[in-house]
């Protein structure tokens, strides 16, 4: 109840600020071109809002937020005029509107229906507001709560009123076009974090199982055994990769090669402790590290080598790397040693076998971040501060 009294006491205060005449006037016309582009079919508020951004870049932080708000609300009411006259909505939302307000248009009372609509968007946006404002971050904390179930639940939610409202007289009809449409929206990568759906089982999140927080070395043949299982590599299945490595080299650069090695260690992951031939084929298939000595950044990954002038971005991971493996991080003692036992030198990172290898060597959160960093989507890069040294040549590693 305090948190709610205190997020009350900050809306009243900034409210003061709004009844700035500059406030107002900057309200006045961003709500009336918000209007505008509502009630222009094919022209979302969304999409109004991504167009009003770059005007916003001058302004004061709080007005240019207060401009974006009002085109947003300003689109989704100027969206019910053209879903009332024309029965086409000019914003998704406006979709219910041409239930009932293109019928009564059509007998003469459009211009009640529009009242209607005004009516209802005022009373609305201040409800919401009122309610943003004050529940908004009581509401935020039970969202972040959400998982894959709540998730998948509220999906199965979203299909089964839609159904409803596309199809009032047979909503199985409705319901079967949202599974479709569902499936066919589930094909490749996730829109948002681009996570790979599908993939299937990951070697070194199984094998995990086998070996709990402790280390204990009696469950070592287990978690070996579903590596060994997990995918059957060998050299010979690689030799095909020799020219199609000279055909990337030519035509598609180094960034598809990397892509493709990356592909390979997560297929291959079985073959931590490499057999005599996987050094010569790797360097065949990954770039040697070496090749990119005194440049400002290393790459095994998906194969972006960010250099200087390209935005902040493409360095946020190595630097998070640089902070993650600092020298007085328990992980980072055990990283050499990790990448000298496991015999997989230069081509280790990105490979699901370290996670297993991190446990068995009884570093129970070394495995978890080890295998988190596998996980993520993201491009890994890695400073040459940091690992160019370390990973210079695989041999270095069977000699320590």
């Amino acid at each position: 109840m305090d948190a709610l009294l205190g997020n009350f006491k900050l809306f009243l205060s900034a409210l003061s600020g709004f009844l700035d005449p500059l406030a107002l006037f900057h309200m006045a016309w961003s709500t009336l071109l918000g209007i505008v582009i509502g009630a222009l079919p094919g022209l979302t508020a969304t999409m109004g809002v991504a167009l009003i951004t770059t005007l916003t870049y001058k302004l004061p932080p709080a007005l240019a937020i207060l401009v974006l708000i009002c085109v947003y609300v300003g689109a989704i009411y100027g969206g019910s005029r053209t879903a009332i006259l024309i029965n086409i909505p000019g914003t998704p939302a406006n979709a219910a509107t041409t239930l009932d307000g293109f019928p009564l248009a059509k007998q003469g009372l459009a211009g009640r229906a529009m009242g209607v609509a005004t009516s209802g968007s005022v009373l609305g946006s201040i409800i919401g507001i009122i309610f943003l404002a004050t529940l908004a971050p009581l509401l935020g904390n039970y969202a972040l709560k959400f998982q894959s179930y709540e998730f998948f639940w509220l999906a199965i939610f979203g299909i089964v009123i839609s159904g409803h409202l596309t199809a009032m007289e047979d909503p199985i009809k409705g319901w079967i076009a949202g599974f479709i449409g569902l499936m066919t929206a589930m094909v490749g990568q996730e829109g948002i974090h681009a996570y790979e759906r599908y993939p299937g089982a990951n070697a070194a999140a199984m094998a995990l199982g086998y070996v709990d927080g402790s280390g204990d070395a009696s469950l070592r043949p287990g978690a070996l055994r579903v590596l060994r299982e997990a995918a059957r590599v060998s050299v010979a299945d690689l030799e095909w990769r020799e020219d199609l490595g000279g055909w990337l080299d030519r035509h598609m650069g180094n960034s598809v090669q990397q892509a493709a090695a990356r592909f390979l260690l997560e297929q291959s992951v079985s073959r931590g402790v490499a057999d005599a031939g996987w050094d010569r084929i790797a360097r065949r298939v990954v770039t040697p590290i070496s090749s990119y000595k005194g440049q400002p950044v290393i790459v095994i990954g998906h194969g972006f080598v960010p250099k200087q002038g390209d935005g902040d971005a493409p360095w946020l991971q190595g630097l998070w790397w640089y902070g993650w493996l600092r020298p007085d991080d328990p992980l980072a003692r055990n990283t050499y040693r990790m990448l000298a036992q496991s015999k997989t030198g230069k081509y280790v990172f990105n490979n699901g076998w370290m996670a297993v290898y991190a446990a068995i060597l009884g570093d129970a959160e070394g495995a978890q971040r080890w295998l988190g960093g596998l996980l993520r989507p993201e491009v890994t890069i890695h400073d040459d501060t940091c690992f160019g040294e370390i990973v210079h040549d695989a041999d270095d590693f069977r000699k320590t």
